[in-house]
């Protein structure tokens, strides 16, 4: 069984991980909406590094979600027995 002080600590992480990959998913909603409203405008390279940078912040974003999940099993499976 594990410690108070040890569960503490892995929520803590867990919850920081989680904050960051939510915040690179809005950020990735947020790049792509401006950069749709940017696509009116005559600035093509620069809707096109905005929505560069959505793509990336998506991807980094589900690539931390696997993450999580992965090391949130792994974690269960090796601890809570």
């Amino acid at each position: 069984m594990e410690s108070k002080h040890s569960i503490s600590w892995w929520n803590c992480v867990l919850k920081w991980e989680i904050g960051v990959v939510t915040g690179l998913l809005l950020l990735s909603a947020v790049l792509a909406l401006f950069g749709s409203n940017r696509a009116l405008d005559a600035d093509f390279a620069g809707t096109m590094r905005t929505l560069y940078l959505a793509a990336w912040s998506y991807i980094l974003g589900l690539v931390g979600v696997v993450a999580i999940t992965v090391w949130t099993l792994v974690r269960a499976r090796t601890r809570c027995q």
